[in-house]
């Protein structure tokens, strides 16, 4: 989705009383730069009817994939997964989700249980709506 149609569809749904997260489940990508319509940022829809085996991805803040959006050879645009180091046979996929949230109550209920020697114990960061920037820039 581009930013001001996934605003309109959490709108909507506020409108009808839909009283769900849709909005934690979304992730924010940068068309590569291969895009022929240039520069964008996109909400991919990760607990849409179009999810697939990705969407259910555990967090580690030292995953072993990450993610990047390319241009398919119809033009359309679809999100990969790389290896970020050797992966053992039955080991688990995991990514770091590198989420920002400015809610306090998001932040506390986001307990992150990887157990990695860096884990950072939220699988989201707490930022201020200043600090938010910054957030991105470190994680992209």
């Amino acid at each position: 989705y581009a930013p001001a149609r996934w605003l309109e569809k959490l709108a909507c749904a506020k409108m009808l009383g839909q009283n769900h997260k849709e909005e934690f489940h979304n992730i924010a990508m940068e068309a590569p730069k291969t895009d022929p319509g240039g520069y964008a940022l996109y909400f991919v829809d990760a607990g849409g009817h179009r999810a697939n085996f990705a969407s259910s991805l555990s967090h580690s803040c030292q995953g072993n994939v990450s993610s990047s959006l390319f241009v398919k050879d119809d033009g359309r645009l679809a999100v990969a997964l790389h290896a970020n180091r050797q992966i053992q046979t039955g080991e688990e996929l995991a990514y770091d989700y590198s989420a920002c949230t400015t809610n306090e109550a998001e932040w506390r209920s986001a307990i992150c249980l990887c157990a990695a020697p860096t884990c950072r114990g939220s699988f989201v960061e707490l930022v201020n709506l200043q600090e938010l920037r910054s957030c991105f820039d470190r994680a992209y």
